[in-house]
């Protein structure tokens, strides 16, 4: 039985661990699912390149792949023109067919991200729950040999009380002997029966006393080997629990602070993003004294978090004095990260800043409010005025 109590403890175990070992990849398979999309991407690329730059000259295109052909695989007789042509569309259609599935799955892996990473995190708070309960049994198993060995010390203590009892009346025996043969008759026969009795006294008390003196040294010997087994088991117990105690206090600990930052990633992400009282102040005490400077908001079609973040810069620049339109909701080939700051092209390259416009800059420097240093530049922004995008929320 308790053979198969360890078997299916050290079953559990292991189904334990793999499942730990599982999901403790779930960084790096996501990583190797955007390496590999960039590796399609850059093959597809590659092909595209090729195709463009060799457009105008197609003959030589195939003229070079026919000579390559004809001195690495002579036997192989095809059509050079129509083959690279299908080879050219295959690599178009596959790779981005197979470009879009990469990125779509690496964009659903990244979602569950999150979810897995907690996951992960239960299993090893479930591996360290183990281990404690493992040790628990184990010091149960400890109590159940101290009581073990207090039944022992208890049956050599009854033992050395039956063993005084049956001497105290053998002893008592032989004096009421000893009496009656000094006071019976003094014939032959009956002083040689007493003198026989006598002698089968002595035998049987020197019998119960060689048979109680090996009962308790058997008894004496079987409490040393159980109390030695006991220390050692106490001794181990306490090195084991010790150790146990250390690697899942760090364990616990790590795993609370992994928590924390997890918790706190999800609530950044899902927060709704808004300018507190205090940013609210700082950019209108930076931003008034330039009143009058125009600026234009964006936000993404469709973002809500953006929708409310751009009003409360729309009521900071109303409240500061700035001339700006309504909040307009767009889509771009690129959406914008966080709040990005564009300038006219133009003023841009020339160094033309206005005073309104870096206020603008250095605060929101500032604040954070901006990715780094980065400030955009545009065409379609008029000279003189800025732009704030309003993006999607910056990774944290």
């Amino acid at each position: 039985m308790r053979g198969a109590r360890t078997e299916g403890r050290r079953s559990r175990r292991t189904r334990i661990m793999s499942a730990w070992h599982s999901l403790d990849w779930v960084g790096t398979f996501h990583i190797l699912l955007q390496a590999f999309g960039v590796l399609v991407a850059a093959i597809v690329i590659a092909a595209g390149v090729t195709t463009y730059h060799f457009w105008s000259r197609w003959n030589d295109l195939v003229a070079v792949t026919e000579q390559t052909r004809t001195k690495y695989v002579p036997n192989w007789r095809i059509d050079t023109a129509t083959a690279l042509h299908n080879a050219l569309i295959e690599i178009a259609i596959l790779g981005t067919a197979l470009l879009l599935a990469l990125g779509y799955a690496a964009s659903q892996y990244g979602q569950r991200r999150t979810e897995l990473v907690n996951a992960a995190q239960d299993a090893k708070l479930a591996k360290v729950q183990y281990e404690t309960e493992t040790l628990r049994r184990a010091l149960a198993e400890r109590d159940g040999r101290a009581t073990n060995t207090l039944a022992l010390r208890q049956s050599m203590r009854e033992a050395e009380v039956r063993h005084l009892a049956e001497t105290a009346a053998l002893r008592r025996e032989i004096e009421q002997m000893q009496a009656r043969r000094a006071t019976a008759l003094p014939d032959r026969e009956t002083e040689s029966r007493l003198a026989a009795e006598i002698e089968t006294l002595h035998r049987t008390s020197g019998n119960v006393t060689a048979r109680h003196a090996a009962e308790i040294s058997d008894l004496q010997q079987r409490l040393r080997q159980s109390e030695s087994r006991r220390v050692a088991s106490v001794e181990s117990l306490r090195w084991e629990v010790k150790q146990a105690e250390s690697r899942a206090t760090a364990e616990i600990s790590r795993l609370e602070t992994e928590l924390t930052r997890a918790q706190q990633r999800i609530a950044s992400l899902t927060e709704q993003r808004r300018l507190s009282i205090e940013e609210k102040y700082a950019l209108i005490d930076a931003l008034r004294p330039f009143a009058g400077q125009r600026v234009s908001i964006a936000a993404i079609d469709g973002d809500e978090d953006g929708k409310v973040y751009a009003a409360d810069f729309a009521e900071v620049f109303d409240a500061a004095g700035w001339q700006h339109p309504a909040v307009t909701y767009r889509r771009w080939e690129r959406d914008p990260v966080g709040v990005e700051i564009t300038l006219n092209e133009a003023d841009g390259r020339a160094g033309r800043v206005n005073g309104g416009v870096g206020a603008l800059i250095n605060i929101a420097r500032k604040l954070s409010l901006v990715d780094g240093n980065t400030i955009y530049m545009n065409g379609e922004v008029p000279a003189g005025q800025v732009e704030l995008k309003i993006g999607k929320r910056l990774p944290r």
